[in-house]
């Protein structure tokens, strides 16, 4: 897979090459040393039983698959504890999960960092002392481990889909 890192970004990548999910993506793929047997099981009339033989199959290992790609989501807050719990439900609601989810808070007093906390252990509650919304949105990139990320005003909400879309765009 191709991927070019812009100066800017550091270790954030963007995806030039789409990519082709086989092992540890979705829960119902086969995995690689059973491939043959799940090819052979969907379409019996079109290959035949003997038509196909298992050297003519691809090999299929560690090296030579792509995972889908991760996506980090950065909620910067101040003062949204009434917005907080509809965008970290709308972040882990995406057809493509987020690899995390970073809440950065910027120093509130209004109950937001209560709130960030109810979000559960998945959620990533950072406090900060406040600086603004720009130094919220670059603490929360300082610690994104995904291959994109993603910007969640706190008091927007995404459609389920939002995610999976903006990847299959950039594939």
């Amino acid at each position: 897979m191709n991927f070019s890192t812009p100066p800017s970004l550091g270790k954030l990548r963007l995806l030039v090459r789409p990519v082709l999910p086989l092992e540890g993506c979705l829960p119902n793929l086969p995995q690689p040393a059973d491939l043959f047997s799940f090819v052979m099981s969907i379409a019996p009339d079109v290959i035949g039983d003997h038509s196909i033989q298992r050297s003519a199959l691809p090999s299929v290992n560690a090296s030579n698959l792509v995972p889908f790609p991760t996506v980090s989501v950065v909620i910067p807050v101040f003062n949204g504890a009434s917005f907080l719990a509809g965008a970290g439900a709308c972040a882990r609601a995406q057809t493509h999960p987020p690899r995390q989810i970073i809440v950065v808070v910027d120093r509130s007093s209004d109950g937001t960092a209560q709130a960030a906390h109810s979000l559960g252990s998945a959620v990533e509650y950072i406090a900060q002392e406040n600086h603004g919304p720009a130094a919220a949105r670059n603490r929360g990139l300082e610690l994104v481990q995904g291959d994109f990320v993603s910007f969640l005003d706190v008091d927007d909400l995404w459609p389920a889909d939002k995610l999976a879309q903006q990847l299959n765009f950039g594939a």
